[in-house]
């Protein structure tokens, strides 16, 4: 295994703690600590979950239960995770998705890009589920979610819902 797969960190700040790389057998969550109110993390940067990382991550969520717990920029390795096994979300509503990360495309310079979504921009109506249209990054004219990239949207509803 290369050593990039083993690549992991837990940063924080004073309020959030950012996971990056691969959540897998090297996952050490002990930077993130118990303590009173909300835990906040922001899981842009996770790139790979496996089985024995979501062990580890389950043994964290387990250590944490008595806080209410948010989720921040969620990557798609990770609500791709959270929807295979919704015990990666605190049980009893303790854990709440704030933001997450959807793959877009442009449609004007051909340039795929993610960008930062808020549940409250999904939108479903007769059992679709869609997001407006945002501007592309690299040259400003609208970027879609791609029909092979909406299969993402069912998954985001079920997990927010």
């Amino acid at each position: 295994m290369s050593d990039t797969r083993k690549r992991f960190s837990v940063q924080s700040d004073n309020s959030s703690y950012f996971v990056e790389g691969y959540i897998n057998e090297n996952a050490d969550f002990k930077k993130i600590e118990v303590g009173e109110g909300k835990l906040r993390l922001n899981l842009e940067q996770v790139e790979y979950i496996n089985s024995i990382g979501c062990k580890n991550w389950l043994t964290m969520i387990d250590r944490v239960k008595s806080m209410d717990i948010e989720y921040h920029a969620v990557s798609i390795a990770m609500m791709t995770a959270i929807s295979m096994l919704p015990g990666l979300l605190p049980p009893g509503g303790k854990g709440a998705i704030k933001s997450f990360i959807l793959p877009y495309y442009c449609l004007n310079c051909n340039q795929d890009m993610t960008l930062k979504i808020s549940p409250e921009e999904l939108k479903v109506v007769d059992g679709s589920a869609f997001v407006d249209m945002h501007a592309c990054v690299h040259c400003g004219n609208p970027a879609v979610i791609t029909e092979e990239n909406s299969e993402y949207l069912y998954l985001y509803v079920e997990e927010i819902d």
